[in-house]
């Protein structure tokens, strides 16, 4: 029978300016007990009575977060972040050869890198960088760590008196070849544009 999962959970950060950068961390740390694991999805047969569903009796989830922020008037702005994140769990009794753990799903390191630079007048370009490190899949296969550029162009410009909005944009810019999901690649590329107001 499942029991109820606990927790407790600490979190501690910091907010500094130093104008024109703005720096932000922060820590956190969940002590969790009666951690309910699925692994349902690789359950064999219907996984009826297949102990899917099982408690693990402590976990503990940590990481951290650091964010900088830097802007210049109104002629550009970026922003640079940093994710980990770790646990420790024991063992549980009802582990088998075919479950999995679902903290070990989620990356360890995540990066992210974002600027908009001012072209001209309402003309903004947009680069944004991601980087994910490696980490394992529901079905046990090791996915690879892989980065991505997305870049985009807005505009504002007045139509009949209305004030429009252009944005256009293309999503993994460079092709990179990767999975967010065990067995399903990522487009390579994603175009599109939208047009929008405000009244």
């Amino acid at each position: 029978m499942l029991r109820p999962e606990s927790a407790w959970e600490y979190e501690i950060g910091i907010i500094q300016s130093f104008k024109p950068f703005t720096f932000r961390g922060t820590f956190y740390y969940y002590d969790i007990e009666d951690f309910i694991n699925d692994s349902g999805i690789m359950a064999p047969g219907t996984g009826l009575g297949s102990d899917c569903l099982y408690n693990v009796p402590s976990v503990k989830l940590y990481g951290v977060e650091l964010e900088a922020t830097v802007r210049f008037k109104d002629r550009f702005w970026g922003m640079t972040s940093y994710n980990y994140q770790g646990f420790d769990a024991a063992e549980s009794p009802f582990q088998q050869d075919w479950t999995y753990f679902l903290p070990l799903l989620y990356p360890k390191h995540k990066v992210k890198v974002n600027a908009r630079v001012r072209l001209w007048k309402d003309g903004w370009l947009q680069a944004t960088l991601h980087y994910t490190s490696a980490r394992s899949s529901q079905k046990k296969f090791r996915l690879g760590s892989y980065a991505t550029l997305d870049l985009g162009f807005e505009q504002k410009f007045k139509f009949w008196g209305q004030t429009l909005n252009l944005n256009a944009f293309v999503i993994n810019a460079t092709g990179t070849r990767y999975q967010e999901i065990q067995g399903y690649y990522a487009p390579r590329q994603t175009y599109g544009f939208t047009i929008g107001t405000k009244f």
